[in-house]
């Protein structure tokens, strides 16, 4: 999901659920538009959204609460993958498997959305601002991919 404000992420958004709906076809991934910031943060708030595409800066604002975010934040979001200047983020209950294996999925894409113009940047500054998904990161140190945690009673 991104803001209908800011066709980049728009564009790599689509370029994005692309790649995750071949690569992992069960996801069904598919990129959606908020008519404005704060209703991405108000749909990851209350559990309506797993997974949005944000600038670093939207990112790190709404992982602290801050405008414009004041009203769904802070919200703990961790970083499955940086894209340019654009983040791929969720919400710390996504499962690990899943990050690992939306992580992965991507990796291979990784040079292409960032050179692509629509991802372009300067390194992205905030990236480290949000913390890194323990299942993308279990990616990235090349540990075997977390099991499925057995769902709650």
């Amino acid at each position: 999901m991104e803001c209908e404000t800011d066709g980049s992420a728009y564009e790599l958004g689509k370029r994005v659920a692309a790649v995750l709906a071949k690569e992992l076809p069960a996801s069904q991934a598919r990129v959606t538009r908020a008519p404005y910031m704060e209703r991405i943060g108000s749909l990851l708030s209350t559990d309506q959204l797993d997974v949005a595409l944000l600038s670093g800066t939207a990112a790190v604002a709404l992982l602290h609460g801050r405008p414009p975010f004041t009203d769904y934040g802070p919200l703990a979001l961790r970083r499955i993958v940086a894209l340019g200047s654009y983040l791929l983020v969720c919400r710390d209950d996504f499962p690990a498997r899943h990050a690992y294996q939306v992580a992965q999925a991507l990796d291979d894409h990784l040079a292409e959305f960032a050179a692509s113009a629509s991802a372009a940047s300067e390194a992205n500054d905030d990236a480290d601002a949000v913390p890194m998904h323990p299942g993308a990161l279990a990616y990235r140190h090349g540990q075997p991919i977390p099991e499925l945690a057995s769902p709650k009673p």
